[in-house]
């Protein structure tokens, strides 16, 4: 009685399907999934509902097809040819689940060698280009990397490096159709624009994805907008998105217009003076107003004990210096001043309101080394701020010093100034750690 009811037990298991072949028993699985959603199950750990809509990215008639063993064993061999850590592989799988599909030896390995050697890539650019955009593996390189690489390089005229440059920082571009997406996007902006082939390509290795922006719905309304804002020509148009091509990537009105309008309101500037400013420092457009601006401001203004009208004054004829660090530029310059050439606080004040550019020039490559070549010829050492818009070639003239010498000197200057900032880093590294080691004591 025992056997038959144990035989009969076993028969009502094979036909109900919950004893499984021998051969796959070494991995449980989900009814409902095939290889690629037991993959993300039992490898990955990913959830039943992450798994269905990894599957869901697949083909119907390719959710059941291919073998456990065989994704896993693919999944090693790339994990091991990028050095790639498990949730790096994660990512990717859950990303593209298609490229598991793809023959390691046949297709995959293939790929990443001649595109590695096409761009000249570390193993840690390859990587980089891959885990960015892993539909990488997926494309034939004759029959798709290669011929989209060599129509971009020789559209815009760029070098080896320089394609190399615009890849590896936006991998996708390597799948976008030339004649379709890349070659229309740059014409419609160069004509735009009106730029030469050389501004255009400027551009592009600057901001490579620009190259991925619809002209229709992001470029031309961006442009558009900018324009009519601030009363820009075509060429104030041009000059500013060449000098500042990252101008596609801000939200007009999430952040363009919102600091426009604060920095006018700020110091009350005519739609003139504000179209200035932003010409002379295009990147102003990309600052917060109240992370980057309104503190470099106050700073400055509390500093100098400037007015509301001269701190006005200073930043419409400079609008540069709203760049600038305080701490690490703008503050050093000024002590520097006041101890070295003996001004006092109300002196640089008038100096700075009357000439704004004095805040514009280095301490390290032009204060500094000016001033020893000064007091080496026995100079007034005020002739470096008299004359501190005079070329290198120029100051020599006027202080009768060689040209080389004044280089020679600036080399000088460079050279203790990265003494002594590694030694500062240094100790604050020394620092951190002694900090760190005490922690753990206690």
């Amino acid at each position: 009685m025992f056997k038959t009811s144990s035989t009969l037990v076993l028969l009502l298991l094979l036909l109900s399907n919950l004893i499984l072949p021998a051969t796959l028993l070494a991995v449980p699985v989900a009814r409902s999934f095939g290889a690629t959603g037991n993959l993300c199950v039992q490898r990955f750990g990913c959830t039943e509902e992450e798994a269905r809509r990894v599957e869901g990215k697949l083909l119907k008639e390719q959710r059941h097809l291919g073998d456990y063993g065989v994704f896993s064993g693919r999944c090693d061999d790339l994990k091991e040819r990028l050095s790639l850590s498990e949730v790096e592989l994660k990512k990717m799988v859950v990303t593209l689940p298609q490229l598991i599909g793809f023959s390691f030896e046949e297709n995959v390995e293939p790929s990443l060698a001649k595109l590695k050697e096409r761009l000249g890539l570390s193993e840690a650019e390859l990587k980089k280009m891959v885990r960015s955009a892993p539909a990488l593996i997926g494309y034939s390189f004759e029959e798709n990397v290669e011929p989209s690489l060599a129509k971009l390089q020789k559209r815009l005229g760029m070098s080896g490096v320089e394609l190399k440059k615009v890849v590896v920082t936006h991998p996708p571009l390597i799948g976008y159709s030339f004649e379709n997406n890349v070659e229309p996007s740059l014409a419609k902006l160069q004509n735009r624009l009106g730029m030469s082939d050389a501004e255009l390509k400027k551009m592009v290795v600057s901001v490579p994805k620009l190259i991925s922006l619809s002209f229709e719905n992001n470029v031309e309304p961006s442009l558009a907008k900018l324009q009519k804002r601030l009363g820009l020509s075509k060429a104030e148009l041009k000059k500013m998105v060449v000098t500042l091509p990252n101008v596609f990537h801000c939200s007009f009105e999430g952040n363009v217009e919102p600091s426009l309008a604060k920095l006018q309101k700020r110091f009350d500037l005519s739609e003139a003076e504000l179209k200035k400013m932003v010409l002379l420092k295009p990147q102003l457009i990309g600052y917060s107003f109240e992370e980057n601006v309104e503190p470099s401001l106050a700073k400055l203004q509390k500093r100098l004990g400037l007015s509301e009208a001269e701190l006005k004054r200073i930043v419409v004829a400079n609008s540069p210096v709203i760049g600038f660090s305080f701490e690490k530029n703008v503050d050093p310059k000024l002590d520097f001043l006041q101890a070295e050439l003996g001004l006092s606080l109300d002196e640089i004040r008038c100096r700075t309101v009357s000439n704004p550019a004095l805040l514009n020039k280095s301490l390290t490559k032009r204060y500094k080394p000016r001033l020893i070549a000064c007091r080496r010829m026995n100079e007034d050492a005020m002739v470096i701020l008299m004359n501190s818009s005079y070329t290198d070639i120029r100051f020599c003239k006027r202080i009768n010093m060689p040209l080389e010498e004044l280089q020679e000197i600036a080399a000088n200057v460079a050279l203790a100034e990265k003494e002594k900032q590694e030694a500062e880093d240094s100790a604050r590294l020394a620092q951190a750690a002694k900090v760190q080691a005490s922690a753990k004591e206690v």
